[in-house]
């Protein structure tokens, strides 16, 4: 089972979401249609794209 642990949201629209699956914590980003928070993470989830933030980290 996911389990939701985060959004952000850019513009009412654009979001990641944080995830648990059980094992790792994950992160996907997308877009939603800015009505309704639970019905964007759904299809962010379904739709969006695996987002790594790691690729930000500085060394």
């Amino acid at each position: 089972m996911i389990k939701v642990l985060n959004a952000w949201w850019y513009n009412g629209t654009i979001g990641i979401v944080k995830v648990f699956n059980g094992f790792e914590v994950k992160y996907y980003i997308g877009i939603g249609y800015g009505q309704d928070e639970k019905e964007d993470i759904d299809k962010i989830l379904k739709y969006g794209s695996r987002f790594y933030p790691e690729v930000f980290e500085v060394e």
